[in-house]
């Protein structure tokens, strides 16, 4: 941009020079022209002079560069991270929200393999911890899970709202059976979303109550005789009853003697 000022300003320059020339009074004489003509290749030849010497002069200085355009700077892009699909949840994990932990004391009534009678009527309380996040409103219920129900009220819900990290005791009232043996009652507690959840590590494990039903033991009552060798029973006589005959006598009728 620079070079083409300084051509331009020559050219004007040149210009000038043959104007001014131009314009001076006209010489009749021939013999002055050859002066004229020297006059005005001198001038020419001194404005091209000076033109390169400042040509060199400007060639050969140092300049301040002019800025370059740059052209608008693109954000640069953020690589995609590639994430793994999330993995549906499974049961032990979706019940990170309900998680029953044992009390102290767990068992607060019956202990395991208590001993009872047939029939006999029974009250089992357990002692549960609210181990999950969410919670356990009136809507969640103790219900009966697996094993023998001993005629308990299969799905019974709580008395009270339990926060996380607090206990509340859960009981239910059974029935021995009436026949003699080894019986367990699996319970869970139910969400009212109706999920199941109980103990262990995995909120999958149930709780029980087992008992142990035992029948009365019926007295035997046995008569034993203890006889030694030397004596012998005496058998006690039976009296007999002989019939006693009374004869009636006989009348004779007599014929008197005449």
């Amino acid at each position: 941009m620079k070079t083409h000022k300084i051509v331009i300003l020559f050219l004007a320059g040149a210009l000038a020079a043959l104007s001014m020339s131009s314009c001076g009074p006209r010489v009749t004489d021939t013999a002055n022209t050859p002066d004229a003509e020297g006059i005005i290749q001198t001038a020419v030849a001194q404005v091209t002079q000076d033109f390169l010497q400042t040509l060199v002069a400007f060639q050969t200085a140092t300049m301040p560069l002019e800025p370059t355009a740059t052209g608008t700077t693109l954000p640069t892009a953020i690589p995609t991270i590639a994430r793994s699909p999330q993995p549906e949840p499974t049961p032990s994990q979706a019940g990170a929200c309900n998680r029953v932990a044992a009390g102290i004391p767990f068992d607060v009534t019956i202990p395991d393999d208590t001993i009872m009678q047939p029939g006999q009527s029974f009250t089992k309380t357990w002692r549960l911890v609210n181990n999950g996040t969410c919670k356990w409103t009136r809507l969640y219920a103790v219900v009966f899970f697996s094993g023998n129900p001993m005629g308990a009220q299969q799905t019974q819900y709580l008395n009270a709202e339990v926060l996380p990290g607090q206990s509340i005791d859960v009981s239910v009232e059974f029935i021995a059976p009436f026949e003699s043996g080894t019986y367990q009652s699996n319970w869970m507690l139910q969400s009212q979303a109706g999920e199941l959840f109980g103990l262990g590590p995995n909120g999958d494990a149930p709780f029980w109550v087992r008992i142990q039903v035992v029948g009365p033991e019926t007295p035997t009552q046995t008569q034993t005789s203890t006889l030694s060798g030397s004596e012998t029973p005496t058998p006690t006589p039976t009296p007999t009853l002989t019939p006693t005959i009374t004869e009636t006598p006989t009348l004779t009728p007599t014929t008197p003697t005449p």
